[in-house]
């Protein structure tokens, strides 16, 4: 027999040793990742002149516009190790930040991402430390969006991702 079949009939200790060792990931994390997704359509623009002072609008779970107020449920403990947005259209008018929430409140004012209006970005990402942004299982983690009174790209839409890893 050859292929994964045989050895997974014939490994030894050391082989699978060998195997976990090399499923250590980046940044030191052992274990798995999971990616939740988030979506919104249209993007409209926020109540203040200030996106920072904008009220977070909370982006759609799995990008489901009949999911709102859901999030991911982690189904064991972990941490927030990554956040990405792409949109289909510039940011233009005003920034557009993308926080991470867990329970309803940010996970820290640091794993957020900003797309720059001045520099008509499409997409941004920003990586943590695992350990850095705790969560337990059970915990409700979504994504919330805030946009300036200027927000002028309110056909854009996003497609946002949430790495977790345990």
């Amino acid at each position: 027999m050859s292929g994964p079949a045989s050895f997974m009939t014939s490994a030894s200790t050391e082989d699978v040793n060998t195997f976990l060792q090399a499923q250590t990931f980046s940044a030191g994390i052992v274990g798995c990742r999971a990616y939740a997704p988030f979506g919104e359509v249209n993007i409209a623009a926020g109540g203040n002149a200030s996106p920072a002072l904008s009220t977070p609008v909370q982006a759609h779970w799995c990008g489901v516009a009949t999911n709102v107020g859901t999030g991911f449920v982690a189904m064991r403990a972990g941490s927030i190790t990554g956040l990405s947005i792409n949109l289909n259209a510039a940011a233009a008018g005003s920034n557009l930040i993308v926080g991470v929430y867990v329970n309803g409140t940010i996970a820290n004012a640091a794993a957020i991402v900003t797309l720059t209006s001045a520099g008509s970005q499409v997409k941004g990402q920003a990586v943590f430390a695992h350990g850095l942004y705790p969560i337990a299982a059970g915990d409700v983690v979504d994504v919330r969006i805030r946009t300036g009174s200027g927000w002028s790209a309110t056909a854009a839409d996003a497609a946002i991702s949430v790495e977790i890893a345990s």
